[in-house]
């Protein structure tokens, strides 16, 4: 199995620039909102939010990235960034692009 890449992977926001190029009318925010309805992404608001849900990490379609930031006092946060795998183009590729229809399948 070869390493992950950053080609490998991509932000939401990404997957929605690529499905728009594939002809869906699919923004950013509403591509969160309809992974979230149709639990790909974790809707209940917290440290999960928008992270992905156990059926999207068995379906293997999405990686979570994990960063570190400090604070001017010195505090550490972990924060957390949901990347599309390139099993995960493909399938939201199939499932959206052409599709006028966002709403919960």
């Amino acid at each position: 199995m070869r390493s992950s890449t950053i080609s490998d992977n991509f932000l939401v926001r990404d997957l929605a620039r690529l499905l728009r190029s594939h002809g869906a009318s699919i923004g950013e925010r509403q591509l969160f909102n309809w992974l979230r309805v149709n639990k790909y992404l974790v809707s209940q608001a917290g440290p999960c939010y928008n992270t992905p849900t156990i059926k999207a990490k068995q379906l293997e379609l999405f990686k979570v990235k994990e960063s570190h930031v400090v604070h001017s006092d010195g505090t550490k946060i972990a924060k957390y960034t949901t990347v599309v795998t390139e099993k995960g183009r493909e399938y939201f590729l199939n499932i959206l692009a052409d599709d006028g229809d966002y709403t919960a399948v």
